[in-house]
């Protein structure tokens, strides 16, 4: 259970808060654990950033992020873009629909995917300075906005793609324009 929290954005496009775990512990080393969740209006994505305080900095530890296991469901690994996903029925309910939950974690901190009894992994690596930052979040079909497998794999994939290459913007003032002519 966390032991702190706090509210840092509640506005009506990005939400997001953080929460802290004081009481963890590896091999009898107690740390801290802070977690910063990023929700964005309009995506099914949200970003996570942790941080791990008392840990050792060597990178001998390994994290593990993951989805939980649910009946009548397929998991796909895309190891290329870093993409573990689960498809399938939502519930025994088929009026429920399908519905998908993904993992997608940036290159610099993946190791490995692996397969556990309720779980699917991915083994992460922290930064030297004990962080890992991925996305997780889930589409539905009820939802409207995907009807099927396909189309919520082609939302993660385009997803994925503009974390890599993110959109840049360079602003130049009227005045710095004019002194780059007048050169």
């Amino acid at each position: 259970l966390f032991t702190d929290y706090k509210i840092i954005a509640n506005g009506p496009i990005r939400g997001s808060f953080q929460v802290i775990y004081e009481k963890d512990s590896i091999n009898k080393t107690q740390f801290k654990e802070q977690k910063i969740f990023i929700f964005d209006k309009g995506q099914n994505l949200n970003r996570i950033e942790v941080k791990y305080e008392g840990l050792p900095n060597d990178t001998s530890i390994n994290i593990v992020v993951g989805l939980v296991k649910r009946p009548n469901t397929k998991n796909f690994i895309d190891e290329k873009l870093g993409i573990l996903t689960l498809w399938g029925l939502t519930n025994d309910d088929t009026t429920n629909e399908f519905l998908g939950t993904a993992v997608i974690l940036p290159k610099e901190y993946f190791v490995d995917f692996i397969d556990e009894q309720n779980h699917h992994l991915i083994i992460c690596k922290p930064s030297i300075e004990n962080r890992i930052m991925y996305y997780a979040g889930a589409g539905w079909t009820r939802s409207g906005d995907f009807r099927n497998f396909d189309d919520w794999y082609e939302y993660l994939k385009n997803y994925t793609l503009r974390l890599i290459s993110p959109l840049k913007i360079t602003i130049i003032r009227e005045n710095e324009n004019d002194e780059r002519k007048n050169r």
